[in-house]
């Protein structure tokens, strides 16, 4: 049995000397390019930055980068900057794709276009965040706090499938999901709590499999097991969730930066369902954050 990841350094870890191929989009940022200098200094991947050749030459020596430890490719045109990163992964040169200084609504066509993108038919882009929390005794795979708005059922499937993957990268198996609602008790007032009761259902009789599904349940009940005592609610997930899926994105979000913000949480990030893990860090994220989201997509590739 494999010993679960239960921090990012260990993610971290895991994924040196893998040397996977990282197109990024826009190079010159100096978080970005930070983060892509240490995962190529600690072999986690071997990168190919597209945009401005000169401003991320002098830009990775303001921070004491070597420009020669990666490729560059000039694009002055910002607005074409995703597309040939995208060209990158589909020629098969790369495997693994990186928002850079680029906006983030051309990076998301890049990859959803339909001749030269990375995204297949009937698949669905969503966001999957990994946090390691302090108060918490492992990490938590939690979605979807950045792409999907208002996700329907089936769209959580999607959303739950991609959160199984990641678990399993990081050595969880059989992860422990809970459906996060505002209560546990079904009411058709709320979708959420109708939508936990369907999962676990589905998952009941195997027809979503790789997961010990629970819902719908309250935070509380989800996170910690005092709550889950005190109120008498049993279940293998109470109290010890490894995924939670949200509702919608209000509420992903909001618990997200709540975490990274005032609960002292890291977190790794990133959108699948394409072809490739794709990387999407807010411009706000820090070095850290964003060098453990190419540690964490380095061990799904």
């Amino acid at each position: 049995m494999t010993t679960p990841i239960r921090s990012l350094e260990e993610v971290a870890t895991k994924a040196r000397g893998k040397k996977i191929k990282l197109s990024v989009a826009g190079g010159n940022a100096p978080t970005v390019i930070e983060a892509i200098g240490k995962a190529v200094r600690e072999e986690v991947v071997e990168a190919i930055l597209v945009g401005d050749k000169e401003g991320i030459i002098e830009l990775a020596k303001e921070h004491s980068i070597d420009p020669h430890s990666f490729e560059i490719i000039d694009e002055q045109d910002v607005t074409k900057v995703p597309a040939k990163a995208v060209d990158l992964i589909r020629n098969g040169e790369a495997q693994m794709l990186m928002k850079g200084m680029v906006n983030s609504a051309d990076y998301m066509r890049a990859i959803l276009n339909k001749k030269a993108g990375l995204f297949s038919p009937g698949e669905v882009l969503t966001h999957v965040t990994v946090c390691e929390v302090p108060t918490y005794p492992k990490l938590m795979i939690v979605s979807d706090v950045a792409v999907l708005i208002e996700p329907d059922l089936s769209e959580k499937i999607k959303m739950l499938e991609y959160c199984i993957q990641v678990a399993n990268a990081l050595g969880i198996e059989n992860p422990k999901t809970a459906i996060i609602s505002c209560v546990e008790k079904p009411s058709y007032k709320i979708d959420s709590t109708i939508d936990g009761v369907l999962l676990k259902k589905l998952a009941a009789r195997e027809q979503l499999k790789g997961a010990i599904i629970d819902g719908p349940l309250a935070m509380d009940l989800a996170i910690s097991k005092r709550s889950a005592e005190e109120k008498n609610y049993h279940s293998e997930v109470a109290g010890d969730a490894d995924i939670l899926i949200f509702p919608n994105i209000t509420a992903a979000n909001v618990f997200f930066k709540t975490l990274t913000n005032l609960a002292h949480g890291r977190i790794a990030a990133l959108v699948v369902g394409a072809s490739v893990p794709c990387i999407l860090t807010s411009r706000a994220d820090t070095e850290e954050s964003k060098f453990m989201s190419i540690a964490l997509g380095a061990l799904l590739v």
